[in-house]
């Protein structure tokens, strides 16, 4: 596992790192501060994944054609209806 710097700036004391991982890429910035930079370090660190697929939208279409309802939190946006203009004509009755 390898990291690259790709940001780094001493006067403002900040660097930002990348380091790729097998299936995510890990982002760390590093800050110092207080007296003369000397009095802390602050870490932040991301690790970015791939979204995993959970559900297709042939699964949502087979449960809104059995149930005739769909239970979620989420709001579909309008350019996701024209994947399957079943799950449209469906969510429009």
């Amino acid at each position: 596992m390898g990291g690259k710097t790709v940001y780094l700036n001493a006067g403002e004391v900040i660097g930002v790192f990348k380091i790729m991982k097998t299936n995510a890429e890990v982002w760390v910035k590093v800050e110092t501060g207080g007296n003369d930079n000397n009095d802390f370090y602050e870490l932040t660190i991301l690790e970015i994944e791939a979204m995993k697929q959970e559900i297709t939208s042939d699964d949502i279409l087979r449960h809104l054609m059995l149930t005739g309802t769909l239970h979620s939190t989420s709001t579909l946006k309008q350019e996701s209806l024209t994947l399957n203009p079943n799950l449209k004509k469906l969510l429009t009755k």
